[in-house]
C-alpha cells in the first residue's frame, strides 16, 4: 500500500468527459444510484468530469485484488487500484454525504480505466476495533469497569 498515487488524477477525471474511455461494473452502478440517484454511467462520467463528485482526498494506492490481468507470455501484470474520498455537490438530498472512490487503468489495450468502487465510506464499527485486541485484555478491562459500578 503506498502513500501516494500511482496515478495522475487528472488523467482520470479527463478521461470520464468520453464513456468509451471509462468502464463501470453493474455493481458500481447500481451503487452509484441507490447511494448518490447518478442512475446512468453518462451521468456518473459527467458528475466526476464536471466536478459535482469533487474528489477531494487520497486514500491509498494499493495493487488489484483478484488481478487476471496477464501479458503476452502469460505472466501477472502489476496493477494498481487508487482511491479518494469525495463530496457529491450535484443533490441536495446527497449534498453533505462524503463518498469514496477507487479505479486503475486496465493495462492491455485498450487501455480503459476502470472505476472499481463509487460508494459511501466505509466506517469502522466498534466490533470491529475490538477485534484488534487481545480478547483476554478485553475481559480484564470489563470486570475492572464492572468493578465500579
Amino acid at each position: 500500500m503506498s502513500n501516494t498515487p500511482f496515478y495522475d488524477l487528472n488523467d482520470f477525471i479527463n478521461a470520464c468527459s468520453d464513456e468509451r474511455r471509462v468502464t463501470i461494473p453493474h455493481r458500481v452502478l447500481d451503487d452509484a444510484q441507490r447511494l448518490f440517484n447518478l442512475r446512468s454511467k453518462k451521468q456518473v462520467l459527467d458528475a466526476i468530469y464536471t466536478k459535482d463528485v469533487a474528489i477531494k482526498n487520497f486514500v491509498n494506492s494499493r495493487e488489484l485484488e483478484k488481478n487476471g490481468f496477464k501479458d503476452d507470455k502469460g505472466s501477472p501484470i502489476q496493477v494498481f487500484v487508487d482511491a479518494y474520498y469525495f463530496d457529491y455537490s450535484n443533490d441536495e438530498e446527497y449534498s453533505n454525504d462524503d463518498g469514496y472512490l477507487a479505479f486503475f487503468l486496465a493495462p492491455i489495450p485498450p487501455n480503459r480505466w476502470n472505476l472499481k468502487s463509487f460508494h459511501e465510506p466505509q466506517k469502522e464499527s466498534v466490533t470491529q476495533l475490538g477485534d484488534c485486541f487481545d480478547p483476554k485484555l478485553i475481559e480484564n478491562l470489563k470486570k475492572i469497569v464492572n468493578k465500579g459500578n
